[in-house]
């Protein structure tokens, strides 16, 4: 049996690669889901995909948007 760490939700993943800069992607995504696997932990597994929905649209800067 496997134990493999739960992921974030792929869609928000997806939309945080197509409208963030290239430059901070890595970045922002690596701390988004440092975040998600702390909310998992202590929430579960639904709050903490809703939480991390919430946090990328936080994200939601005119300096992280593509130019």
């Amino acid at each position: 049996m496997k134990n493999s760490l739960p992921k974030p939700p792929r869609p928000a993943e997806k939309l945080l690669e197509f409208y963030c800069d290239e430059s901070l992607v890595e970045e922002i995504a690596g701390d988004m889901e440092e975040r998600f696997l702390d909310h998992e932990e202590i929430h579960g597994l639904r709050k903490a995909q809703w939480k991390y929905w919430l946090n990328l649209f936080k994200f939601f800067r005119w300096h992280t948007i593509k130019r």
